[in-house]
């Protein structure tokens, strides 16, 4: 048992103010329930459930940072704008809103961050091209956490 993850499904349930929290994944299932708390909880999202009907606060992403990972290679962090579940599709059965490589624009979604029901899509900030997907689909994510690396387009190569 991972503890570093249940405490922070904890964290989560005490700054959604939850009764109840219970989730699952190929390697994890926890259920969580505060002691006299009624047994109604929020249950995220499965394998096969889906996401369409849900609301969508669209957030754009206001904090990034570079960080030199090589000699010439300057990253940018897209960060988690929020505590949450990250999500890198629609729908379970949807494609991918971006995968390594892509290349991508401001405004751009390029994934989602579920809260208490709410789908809040995340847009990029710059344009340029994926190098690496930081967050597994369905994961935990918490405020400010990395969940993308992006390699800027430079403006003077256009």
């Amino acid at each position: 048992m991972d503890l570093k993850r249940v405490k922070r499904l904890m964290t989560i349930m005490e700054k959604e103010n939850l009764a109840e929290l219970e989730l699952e994944d190929e390697e994890f299932k926890v259920k969580i329930t505060k002691e006299g708390a009624p047994q109604i909880g929020a249950k995220f999202r499965s394998a096969t459930s889906k996401l369409e009907g849900l609301p969508v606060k669209k957030i754009p992403i206001k904090k990034f940072e570079k960080e030199k990972l090589g000699p010439d290679l300057k990253l940018v962090k897209l960060t988690s704008p929020m505590v949450g579940f990250f999500y890198r599709s629609q729908t379970p059965t949807s494609p991918p809103y971006v995968e390594v490589g892509d290349k991508i624009t401001p405004s751009q979604i390029v994934g989602a961050v579920e809260v208490m029901g709410v789908i809040n899509e995340i847009e990029a900030k710059v344009s340029g091209e994926i190098k690496k997907i930081l967050v597994e689909d369905g994961h935990p994510v918490e405020y400010g956490q990395p969940l993308f690396l992006i390699e800027p387009e430079e403006k003077g190569n256009v």
